[in-house]
């Protein structure tokens, strides 16, 4: 029986392999849309059957609406679909899990206007408050650039990233990608203090540049599980605390008193997101499955 190190290896090499096809289609718009047709085909295999993936326009609590969507990822159980027409819809920002912004060559420029069209959709109003969880602070759904592959090496995405998060003050940082990927450089994500590897900027001490293109797929298919279910554990626990509040007359209760409900409440959510599995945030598991991972401390001397 192969090790984990081997069998991870071996589910990356068949999840890429449909995106190969796709680089023989020469038109340029044609691969692009084809692109994001084998990354939804992908998403829909293996993400848990809570989730939908889908494409269209978000729409905030103060009536805001975001821009189009590649693709878009929603809670099918919880979120209703306001418009749906030729497969692209309207749905409510707390119904929505993630975006993916899909391109087929990632190079400086694609890279700054898909950054400020997922900081314009992580940015949208959500009727989450903080006021009963304050720990929930990345109220907002995820977001991630992927691409077939990358017109600059993937420090150099590293290194960019790194400088826009040096450059976002702390309560905007929820409003970042939580990662780039490269299906053919490798992807970048971000460190923690204590130097696990995860997809949070808003914890963030610095980005993770992962060299490894042959694993970059499923990668990023663990990073994009385990952040949704974090994030509809939070969103159910936020909702059990507004409630808890109303049930009690509008005032929120003693927090040494809620906690415990909350808690247990978040557990619905209770499938498993494979990083639990395999503790995939752990720097010495990263060792094995990558042969480099390099960290840039915000703290290290800009370039």
């Amino acid at each position: 029986m192969p090790d984990i190190t081997e069998l991870f290896k071996r589910i990356s090499t068949s999840l890429a392999s449909d995106f190969d096809l796709v680089r023989l289609i020469p038109h340029h718009g044609e691969s692009g849309r084809a692109t994001e047709e084998v990354l939804k085909r992908v998403l829909t295999n293996h993400l848990a059957g809570r989730f939908q993936v889908t494409s269209g326009f978000v729409i905030g609590q103060d009536g805001a609406v975001s821009q189009q969507a590649d693709l878009l990822l929603i809670d099918a159980i919880n979120c209703p679909r306001l418009l749906g027409i030729g497969g692209v819809g309207l749905y409510p920002l707390d119904g929505v899990v993630a975006t993916v912004e899909v391109t087929q060559n990632l190079d400086s420029e694609k890279r700054q206007t898909d950054l400020e069209k997922v900081r314009k959709f992580r940015g949208l109003s959500s009727t989450f408050s903080e006021s009963f969880a304050p720990d929930f602070r990345d109220r907002a759904p995820l977001a991630f650039l992927f691409a077939d592959r990358s017109a600059t090496e993937i420090k150099t995405v590293g290194r960019w990233l790194l400088r826009v998060l040096r450059d976002t003050g702390a309560e905007s940082r929820r409003t970042l990608p939580n990662g780039i990927v490269s299906l053919d450089k490798g992807l970048v994500v971000y460190v923690a203090e204590n130097g696990n590897v995860h997809a949070d900027p808003c914890n963030a001490t610095g980005v993770a540049i992962i060299k490894k293109p042959g694993i970059a797929l499923l990668m990023f298919l663990l990073f994009l599980m385990g952040k949704a279910r974090v994030l509809i554990e939070h969103r159910i626990r936020a909702r059990t605390a507004t409630i808890l509040g109303i049930r009690s007359g509008g005032d929120p209760p003693a927090r040494e008193m809620t906690i415990p409900i909350l808690n247990a409440a978040g557990g619905e959510c209770y499938f498993g997101d494979l990083l639990e599995y395999f503790s995939i945030d752990d720097r010495e598991v990263f060792d094995k499955l990558v042969d480099e991972v390099e960290v840039i401390r915000l703290t290290d001397q800009a370039e």
